[in-house]
């Protein structure tokens, strides 16, 4: 109960750029991550310097709107090597990919790195990866994930079922009568 309760906290973190996040400065964002990152680190979820990182990288990208070619990489090597002795690698994950929800203006060939390192999250078997990869499509609003999505739309997950729906339905796709 005591991890979900820290996991469910630093999540709201994760995702935590609501109308009172937007209040605090980048000061108080950091100070909450870095005693999230403290609990996350004490229940063996995650380092608490990789999740500061990646707090930091969120803050700047929700302030410019912008991510750097070095913060996709950063976040893509998160994604791709989640220490197996975490006790929540798909809240890490949602976590990473959270920063690439909030990007406003891309730069050259970003859209495609993110593209191809969030694709496998869609065929894990853990309803965060799979929540995460189409938190992401939403973002991106663009049809390149429907062929990954279309499956979970029929996931027992009644959240990430929901999202799928809400994915399609922003793109407008249409099912072939």
């Amino acid at each position: 109960m005591k991890i979900l309760t820290v996991v469910s906290l630093a999540c709201v973190t994760a995702f935590a750029f609501s109308a009172q996040a937007v209040k605090e400065t980048d000061a108080q964002k950091l100070a909450l991550a870095k005693a999230n990152g403290a609990q996350l680190e004490k229940q063996h979820v995650m380092p608490k310097t990789e999740y500061v990182q990646m707090r930091q990288i969120a803050i700047q990208t929700d302030d410019t709107g912008t991510i750097s070619d070095k913060d996709i990489d950063y976040l893509s090597g998160i994604l791709r090597t989640t220490d197996k002795s975490s006790t929540a690698p798909g809240f890490i994950h949602l976590c990473a990919v959270a920063d690439f929800t909030v990007i406003r203006t891309f730069g050259t060939g970003q859209k495609q790195k993110i593209m191809d390192v969030v694709t496998p999250l869609f065929s894990s078997k853990v309803p965060l990866d799979q929540r995460a990869a189409v938190a992401v499509a939403e973002a991106l609003k663009d049809k390149w994930a429907i062929p990954y999505v279309l499956p979970l739309v029929n996931s027992p997950n009644q959240v990430l079922s929901k999202h799928a729906q809400a994915y399609l339905q922003l793109v407008g796709y249409q099912p072939k009568a």
